[in-house]
């Protein structure tokens, strides 16, 4: 089973692509480029949950302003300047 020039160039020709994919992937640049971007995405994703979340709860804490114990709460606080607009 011997194989001929063409395959064994073909097949060195592959391995030499599949190192520079592998450099590529392994590089300190391209990982650290990878991460910042992961992280503020990430940060940007949280803002956007945790607002989402004091909007809803802001919004259905309003009808309890009535209530003795937590109408001083929601007045002392700028949750009405919020709630208003």
């Amino acid at each position: 089973m011997a194989q001929s020039n063409s395959e064994l160039s073909e097949l060195n020709k592959n391995i030499k692509l599949l190192n520079r994919s592998i450099a590529k992937a392994n590089s300190l640049r391209r990982n650290l480029f990878l991460s910042l971007l992961k992280g503020v995405a990430t940060a940007l994703g949280a803002t956007i949950v945790a607002t989402a979340i004091i909007a809803v709860l802001a919004r259905s804490i309003k009808p309890f302003g009535d209530i003795p114990v937590i109408g001083p709460l929601v007045e002392s606080s700028q949750m009405q300047q919020y709630l208003e607009k």
